[in-house]
């Protein structure tokens, strides 16, 4: 049981499927947390305000990465944008409120803050975004 457990952890999480997918969010995390840095240093205005704009403008870019280049899929476009849109407003909330907890409870600065929550969140959304948006029925084990 154990050992069929780790092999589809391996499987599934040390796939191409998978790299690309912390490649596409490493791209994102450098994005959002360049953005939110530089304009908060740059016009010192709270970095809550940036980090929403940020959040929003790579919501939309991630879909097209993900949909070209990560998960490679060309089919149902628009019911794929609309649960992309539902999960990816959904973590967004959670990012948000995350974030602005570690940094308003605890102190704890928001680079550092945007850092942890984007780690914390990133296999929960890797998993269902290949499950309920991504998922193609002719991929096998990790590589379509």
């Amino acid at each position: 049981m154990v050992k069929k457990t780790l092999c589809l952890v391996r499987d599934k999480y040390l796939s191409k499927l998978f790299i690309r997918y912390a490649f596409g969010g490493v791209g994102s995390y450098l994005f959002s947390l360049l953005f939110t840095y530089a304009f908060t240093e740059w016009f010192k205005i709270n970095y809550y305000v940036f980090y929403v704009i940020a959040a929003t403008c790579t919501t939309l870019f991630n879909f097209g990465v993900a949909t070209k280049f990560i998960f490679r899929v060309t089919d149902y476009h628009r019911s794929r944008f609309i649960r992309f849109c539902v999960l990816t407003f959904t973590f967004y909330l959670i990012n948000i409120y995350l974030v602005k907890l570690l940094v308003d409870w605890l102190n704890i600065h928001y680079a550092l803050s945007i850092t942890l929550v984007m780690a914390f969140l990133a296999l929960t959304k890797f998993l269902l975004y290949d499950f309920f948006v991504f998922h193609n029925m002719s991929r096998t084990t990790g590589d379509p």
